[in-house]
């Protein structure tokens, strides 16, 4: 019986504890430019832990008196990030999704505090950013955390974001603040007619766009195997490029067509695709 009731105990903690302290504060956006701060305020949580968790009855306060209680089910899943917001409506808000809009809360520009108190009232995540000592201090731009496991606590480990979103305020709500981000300058290559048994090539250009390295997994082709591709660089940096070398070498006469599927690590567009078509030709002979 105790060691029944010693698993019990424990189960218990774990699931109303130890999932929860994979709760995180992952950026606050404090100082918005496009709207005025009554308006465009949010910050961001992440959930690393293994279970989904309804946030209804948690608390958001700060050191001081700004306090609110969240009122109606809020669900964030495991590996899900949620936008919390001063307001909920993206025409006015800068354009951002907010998940939850909140009312007696409000992010200083300089030092100020984010506490999240579960329904247990034990503190699960809280933030005390410092106007500019450690922390970013940024204006019409998000401070992010580096990476979800950092501590959120070092002011170090929070930068100002450099993505633009919504209206031209900077940074990534609701998506993982540093991140690659795929662009491709076609989506489709028609080669035209091509003589049987010569080769025509042509480059797509890949940029990556984010604020994080680019990495192509792999390549691959689906349909006519007269068709190629061969890329020159794998790993892309921020606001860099790429060249994809398509290629296409009819051995039979008549239209033919093929895709390539690239799979990267873009969180939003982890497979893209290139379509190629082209026309085998048998040329007249001439004497």
């Amino acid at each position: 019986m105790k060691n029944l009731t010693t698993i019990l105990i424990t189960t218990l903690f774990i699931t109303t504890f130890g999932f929860a302290q994979g709760l995180a504060i992952t950026e606050i956006m404090q100082n918005p430019s496009a709207v005025n701060d009554s308006d465009g305020e949010w910050f961001e949580i992440f959930n690393s832990g293994d279970i989904e968790l309804d946030l209804n009855g948690w608390t958001i306060k700060d050191a001081d008196t700004d306090n609110h209680t969240i009122s109606s089910s809020l669900i964030i899943n495991s590996g899900e990030y949620k936008v919390l917001g001063i307001n909920s409506n993206s025409s006015t808000n800068g354009g951002v999704t907010v998940d939850y809009q909140y009312s007696g809360i409000f992010l200083a520009n300089g030092a100020d505090e984010l506490v999240l108190i579960n329904t247990n009232d034990t503190v699960v995540d809280s933030v005390a950013y410092d106007g500019g000592t450690t922390f970013p201090d940024p204006t019409g731009a998000s401070m992010a955390l580096v990476h979800p496991d950092s501590n959120n606590n070092v002011g170090t480990n929070w930068q100002e974001s450099t993505t633009a979103y919504g209206d031209g305020d900077y940074g990534t709500p609701g998506m993982p603040n540093y991140m690659s981000n795929i662009e491709l300058d076609t989506s489709f290559v028609n080669f035209g007619t091509v003589n049987v048994n010569e080769t025509a090539t042509s480059t797509v250009v890949i940029s990556n766009t984010g604020n994080d390295d680019l990495v192509v997994d792999s390549i691959s082709t689906d349909g006519s195997n007269d068709f190629s591709v061969s890329l020159d660089n794998y790993t892309i940096t921020p606001t860099s490029t790429g060249n994809l070398t398509t290629s296409f070498l009819p051995t039979v006469y008549g239209h033919q067509s093929a895709s390539a599927l690239i799979y990267t690590n873009d969180p939003d567009q982890p497979a893209v695709s290139v379509g190629m078509s082209g026309f085998g030709y048998y040329p007249a002979p001439d004497i």
